[in-house]
């Protein structure tokens, strides 16, 4: 392997038969897929994969770029010789994945991504953003009356 970097993963493996690879949300240790993994374990071995920096894998060293994760995800692929699978990501996992998709597309058997569903997401969510939760409610009702050119407005707030 060429300028091949070695990382330190941990996993969980559950089943038997085609490879599943499960990344989880940030702040959750990979084995967050447990219950997909019981219920698959028939037909799917799954790796129930910690996050590079999140539960007991290390993290990235240096610029964290959608390549940089690519390549960490195909590591632990070659590290246990897995030549194609199947994923699922959860939140932070499925961004992981969408960067892996893109520069690895030929390892990708299907691929699911999942959403915020591990805990209601309240209208005005002030435990997960104080204050500014308030606003929430007033940028959906602006963005749904002016639409695009009214987030084109807000941009600028959120690029850096």
């Amino acid at each position: 392997m060429e300028n091949a970097i070695l990382y330190d993963y941990y996993s969980e493996i559950i089943g038997k038969g085609d490879k599943l690879i499960f990344l989880p949300a940030a702040g959750f240790t990979g084995n967050e897929g447990l219950i997909i993994a019981d219920y698959l374990q028939v037909d799917f071995e799954t790796h129930m994969l910690d996050l590079p920096g999140f539960g007991r894998g290390l993290g990235i060293q240096g610029r964290v770029t959608s390549l940089a994760m690519a390549k960490w995800l195909k590591g632990y692929l070659d590290q246990k010789n897995i030549d194609k699978a199947s994923f699922i990501g959860h939140s932070l996992g499925g961004g992981v994945l969408l960067a892996f998709a893109k520069h690895y597309p030929e390892k990708i058997k299907k691929l699911v991504l999942l959403d915020q569903g591990h805990k209601p997401m309240p209208r005005i969510p002030k435990t997960e953003f104080g204050v500014f939760a308030y606003s929430f409610p007033v940028l959906n009702v602006m963005a749904a009356l002016f639409g695009n050119s009214f987030l084109k407005l807000l941009r600028p707030l959120f690029a850096s």
